[in-house]
This record gives C-alpha cells, sequence and structure tokens, in this order.
C-alpha cells in the first residue's frame, strides 16, 4: 500500500479521517495561511494573501449562514416577496429586469429571464487563474472556490513522486469531503458517529456529483474542480424563472475560448451535447467537474509535451459512504469522463482517454470520434 504524502502540514488520509465538521474544513484553511512558508512545498506570501481572500469568498457562500448564502442584501420591490428568498450556494442579485416585467412569471421564464442574475464581477475580486495568469474566469460557488484554494497550494508535493495513489486521489477525496461539509443536503459517513449516520445536511440541493482532479505527471501542477451544485432552481413559494438554466449557461460560457468549442454542438440554447444524445444523460457542456480544471491544465496555453503528460481522475459523491480512507474502497467509486468531457479532450488533442481512467476496472463509454490512438 503507497505511503499517503502530506499536504497543508497534514498527511491526506489522517485529514480526511478527521475531518468531521465544517469547523474542521475552515480550520485547515486557515491553518494553510497561517503556515504558507512552512509547508513542503511552501506558498508565496502574494499567493497566501490571495488565499485569505479565497477562504473568505468561500465562507460567504457555505453554511451555515454566509451572507452570500442567505442572500443577506438582496431586496425585491416587495417586501413581503423578499422574505420568501431562500438561500443558495451561488453568489447572486435580484435582476431588475425580471422585476419590472409585468407578466407572468411563466411567460417570462419562456422568454429566459429569471429573479437572479450571478454576481461575479472582475473588479469586485470575484474572478481567479492559477495557470492561465491574467486571463481569469469568474467564480460564484464555494465548491469551485474550495477548489481553486487546494490548486493554489500546489505543486504538489515531490512534483512527479505524487502519484494517483500517494496524493491525487487521497487529495481528491479530502476535497469532496471539504465540500459535503461546507454545502448541500448530504454529510459523509463518520465511523463510530451513528448520531451523524445518514443524517442530512443544512445546506441547498445535492452534493456535486462528481469531484475531479487533472495533473501534470512530470510538474506535479494539478486543478481540482465539482460538477455544478449548491443552486436553487425555483422557490417553495416563489418563481425564479429561468434561473436555473441561467447558472448552467455561464458554466457553458466558461469554454468559450477552448480551443474549437463548442463545435457543432453549439449554441447552448440547443441544448445538445455528447453526453445526452451518445449516452442518454442530461449534462451539458460545462456542468461537469473537469471544466476549471480542464481550463486550467488543458487549455490553449498549455504546451503539447505538457498536455501529453496530463492525468485526471473523478470520484463519485457515492465516495461519502467510506468513513475512513483506504485506497481499494475508492476504486469502484471513481467514474470515468462522460462523453461531453472525452470530447473536450479531443479539442484539445488528448491522445488517449486512459490518460484520465487509470483503474482499469472502470467501464468506460467511449466518445465514437476519438482517433484511432484514443482508446
Amino acid at each position: 500500500m503507497a505511503v499517503v504524502l502530506s499536504f497543508g502540514g497534514k498527511s491526506l488520509d489522517a485529514l480526511y479521517n478527521e475531518t468531521g465538521s465544517r469547523d474542521h474544513v475552515f480550520d485547515y484553511l486557515q491553518s494553510v495561511i497561517d503556515n504558507y512558508d512552512k509547508l513542503d512545498p511552501p506558498i508565496k506570501e502574494d499567493t497566501k494573501n490571495e488565499l485569505v481572500v479565497i477562504k473568505t469568498q468561500i465562507e460567504l457562500l457555505s453554511l451555515p449562514s454566509g451572507d452570500e448564502y442567505m442572500g443577506k442584501g438582496l431586496a425585491l420591490k416587495d417586501p413581503e416577496s423578499t422574505k420568501l428568498l431562500q438561500p443558495q450556494h451561488i453568489r447572486r442579485e435580484v435582476d431588475t429586469v425580471w422585476e419590472n416585467d409585468t407578466k407572468k412569471a411563466s411567460v417570462k421564464k419562456k422568454n429566459g429571464l429569471s429573479l437572479f442574475k450571478l454576481q461575479a464581477e472582475a473588479a469586485k475580486g470575484h474572478h481567479w487563474a492559477v495557470y492561465t495568469k491574467d486571463s481569469k474566469r469568474p467564480y460564484w460557488n464555494q465548491y469551485d472556490l474550495l477548489g481553486l484554494f487546494f490548486s493554489k497550494m500546489g505543486p504538489a508535493p515531490g512534483g512527479d513522486v505524487a502519484d494517483q495513489s500517494k496524493f491525487y486521489l487521497p487529495l481528491t477525496a479530502v476535497y469532496a469531503k471539504f465540500c459535503l461539509w461546507i454545502g448541500g443536503k448530504q454529510i459523509p459517513s463518520m465511523k463510530d458517529d451513528p448520531e451523524k449516520k445518514n443524517k442530512k445536511g443544512d445546506g441547498q440541493g445535492d452534493p456535486p456529483a462528481v469531484f475531479q482532479c487533472t495533473w501534470n505527471s512530470e510538474t506535479g501542477d494539478f486543478f481540482l474542480g465539482a460538477t455544478l451544485a449548491g443552486d436553487r432552481s425555483n422557490g417553495t413559494k416563489l418563481e425564479y424563472g429561468a434561473w436555473e438554466d441561467k447558472v448552467k449557461k455561464a458554466r457553458w460560457d466558461l469554454l468559450a475560448n477552448f480551443f474549437i468549442f463548442p463545435g457543432d454542438w453549439g449554441p447552448f440554447e440547443g441544448g445538445r451535447s455528447p453526453a445526452k444524445e451518445l449516452d442518454k444523460k442530461t449534462t451539458l457542456f460545462g456542468n461537469c467537474g473537469e471544466t476549471y480544471p480542464f481550463l486550467e491544465m488543458m487549455g490553449p496555453h498549455v504546451k503539447d509535451t505538457d498536455r501529453a503528460r496530463m492525468r485526471g481522475l473523478a470520484l463519485g459523491k457515492a465516495f461519502a459512504s467510506v468513513p475512513l480512507y483506504e485506497e481499494q474502497k475508492f476504486f469502484n467509486k471513481l467514474i470515468p469522463p462522460c462523453m461531453s468531457c472525452q470530447q473536450l479532450m479531443v479539442y484539445a488533442g488528448i491522445a488517449s482517454v486512459n490518460q484520465f481512467t487509470q483503474d482499469a476496472t472502470m467501464d468506460i463509454p467511449l466518445f465514437p470520434y476519438w482517433p484511432s490512438s484514443g482508446v
């Protein structure tokens, strides 16, 4: 059994085992900030200052009562309607176009309007990047921000010493467990804790379905991401209109400069994707956990030689049934790239899907348009 590496001053398997609350998550993040220059690898002061801001942004969108999660400051024209607004893990603001339109809510939704619009402004520090430098992208969800926090702590200790067993799988498991503690309606199983067994979380929506890590096998650079989650498509007593579509389109739009995307699959309004048409899934481009990692690790800014070194794994939310870290117990929780993600790999010139399916026991639905070397 491989020896699991430490990261942020803590062995990743121990960190997975001991994380049993939201406080544990933020204690770890704060410890990374406090000890930034003593870690392996050490974190630069400029990056540490960024981590302080990112941690604050995560807290604002997180359980139990982050201001942006709760919607503090949101106000509708009707004060009584304002009281009906419900929490969600998406930074948002009221769209005055919806408010000023006097048509019925169903008509406004059909016209593509929604009660909210995403709030992710560069001027307010909501745009970030790690490997794409000045080419930053918006963040409005705490799951993605948490992946960003971990990714800015990189590279992996030891560079090419880190591999899936020693580092990337336990890192992804820790990231996934942290995500469940800071949001959503599910919490992880904890050993010898019957009170928490099968207990529902207090957050909004299901947790991300998949948690993904993409890494450079030589340099140890990596990036973490999760599937879209945390939004509320409608209120219990208040119509939100086309809000869910607005959030999904924002994720789609992130891919706008990813090689020839969307190719023949656009526009967003057509609702097309390889996952839907070739594998009968409902997933649209941009919804997947691979979105931010692929943009950072495999985009046009990356050299072909580095792109050939890319590896990846995706851990499904069923991981939450594993209370203590044991590598083999995660094997059947690993998920192959969906058809849409395989299309993005083809756009990026990735030679083989096997670069992202290192557990040979996985059943891989193969995208039919891979080059002949892609199997």
